[in-house]
């Protein structure tokens, strides 16, 4: 995955409108939500806070957080009420995320409040003609820089451009919202939509998860580990004591008499990752040339990471060859399908757009 610089991305100048998310006056439509934000939800908005925001202003100007995307729609597309307005709207519902707010509490707490679906509107804002491309990509980013506050809502925005044959999406979002994964899915859902809204025809999408939900059962099973949780003994000592346990038994760990679900299995993976992608953050550049050791084998420490890559990885691929025999032929492939390899283009690095280094 490569992100792309705004200012080497090639703008096409055109008629620009901004078309900002809007959500009912008053907080009739705004509903208590119980669902505790993610960790990186919360690193956000507590530095965002830290910065000066809260009470529902602004913080004061850092370093924007914000990644974009960008991918090209057929026709002149930018009117209101048509397609693509209808299209967006209906991905904005489908993302439960992007109906959400976070707001900081007086007791140190972060509150979740979200809009019922159906409830938010898009408002038009003509802003005129560029015909440089130059211009209208300054324009646009200082745009994202503005509105993509993560203490307010919307922290994501979207802008048009037009051009005679042709329309430009660009949609930016405080990394709250959206990761450089997630973004990757957008140019396909939303062209899906706006598809159907021009034909009438059903979007073949499928049913998309929960964030909201899963950032509060990633809270959960962080409440599970304590200082005496065999992963963070394994990882806090990774660096003074030998890697493999006396404690484990490595045989029982290919047994399993009872049945276990799936929720089950994601606890223990998320479990596991969270421990040790917090053990890793924490190294030193220094900590990468100190020496461990694995069954008495001593290793650099980046050579132990690379071993811990690798063999995760070894085992993902299991985990998908399983997947792919039990799905059979509703399995949908990770990359390029079978027998349209002549055909494809790359798509890996396609539409990512964070802001230029400040």
């Amino acid at each position: 995955m490569k992100f792309t610089n705004i200012e080497h991305l090639d703008v096409s100048p055109g008629r620009l409108t901004v078309w900002r998310p809007t959500s009912p006056p008053g907080d009739e439509d705004w509903l208590p939500d119980a669902r505790a934000a993610s960790y990186a939800q919360e690193a956000h908005i507590t530095r965002a806070v830290a910065r000066g925001g809260g009470e529902g202003g602004p913080s004061e100007p850092g370093a924007p957080a914000w990644l974009a995307t960008v991918f090209e729609l057929p026709g002149r597309a930018g009117g209101a009420g048509g397609a693509l307005e209808s299209a967006l709207l209906t991905w904005i519902d489908r993302h439960e995320s992007l109906l959400s707010r976070l707001v900081p509490a007086d007791d140190g707490r972060i509150q979740r409040i979200t809009l019922r679906p159906g409830a938010v509107t898009l408002q038009r804002t003509v802003v005129g003609d560029f015909s440089s491309g130059t211009e209208i990509g300054e324009h646009i980013e200082d745009l994202f820089d503005e509105e993509t506050d993560p203490l307010a809502w919307p922290s994501f925005i979207f802008v048009v451009v037009e051009h005679p044959e042709s329309t430009t999406l660009y949609l930016s979002f405080d990394h709250s919202n959206v990761d450089g994964y997630s973004i990757l899915l957008m140019a396909h859902e939303i062209r899906e939509l706006y598809a159907a809204a021009l034909t009438g025809v059903p979007a073949a999408l499928a049913q998309v998860g929960s964030y909201l939900d899963f950032a509060d059962t990633e809270r959960g099973y962080a409440d599970r580990i304590h200082d005496e949780h065999e992963t963070v003994v394994r990882w806090r000592d990774f660096l003074t004591t030998d890697g493999e346990k006396p404690d484990r038994d490595r045989d029982a760990e290919f047994e399993m008499a009872d049945r276990v679900s799936r929720d089950a299995i994601s606890g223990w993976w998320e479990e596991g990752w969270t421990i040790a992608l917090a053990s890793i953050e924490s190294l030193t550049p220094g900590d990468l040339e100190r020496t461990v050791t694995i069954r008495g084998e001593s290793f650099h420490v980046v050579e132990a990471l690379n071993r811990l890559a690798t063999h995760a990885a070894y085992h993902v691929g299991q985990i998908v060859l399983l997947a792919k025999h039990f799905a059979g032929p509703n399995w949908k492939s990770l990359s390029i399908p079978k027998g349209q390899s002549k055909h494809a283009k790359g798509t890996y690095k396609q539409g990512i757009v964070p802001r230029r280094p400040s």
